[in-house]
């Protein structure tokens, strides 16, 4: 996203030092598994570890795997239709696809991850929406458009 390498290096430092801080908005479909909570105002950790199944190009849930943090958040759900905002502690391959299907709401058109397939569009409705690093007083926020499967996103 870095429009030269001098804001790229400043970025870079951001993620580093765990400041610059990047959210994206999905929508999941299903019925969320009976242990877990999903909060309006609060955000859920969801941390399970994830392996790499190289021949199957897929993250599964495994004691084995590596440690990997999500925290999920709410926006609003429509009967078996989730929005929720998610912050990615660790960055593991496919983490945010790995953990919406272990939460029992697979992204809607990610049928690798047993995402029902959207309606209308071709891509998984799973979006890098906003970018934070308050000590710079950066607040950047970029609404998916309208083929993501949720409109009025920008009231969150």
């Amino acid at each position: 996203f870095a429009r030269s390498p001098a804001a790229a290096r400043i970025a870079a430092e951001g993620f580093d030092k765990k400041q610059l801080r990047k959210t994206y908005v999905a929508l999941g479909e299903g019925t969320l598994r009976p242990e877990i909570t999903l909060h309006l105002e609060d955000w859920t950790d969801v941390s399970v570890p994830l392996l790499w199944v190289s021949h199957k190009q897929e993250s599964v849930p495994s004691p084995e795997g590596k440690s990997a943090l999500s925290r999920v958040r709410l926006l609003k759900q429509m009967d078996s239709r989730w929005l929720v905002a998610v912050h990615l502690v660790t960055g593991r391959t496919h983490q945010i696809r790995a953990h919406m299907k272990w939460l029992g709401i697979p992204i809607v058109g990610d049928q690798k991850y047993g995402g029902a397939r959207g309606s209308g569009s071709s891509r998984i409705a799973l979006h890098a929406w906003k970018l934070q690093w308050s000590e710079r007083g950066w607040d950047f926020r970029v609404d998916p458009g309208d083929d993501f499967g949720f409109e009025g996103l920008s009231k969150f």
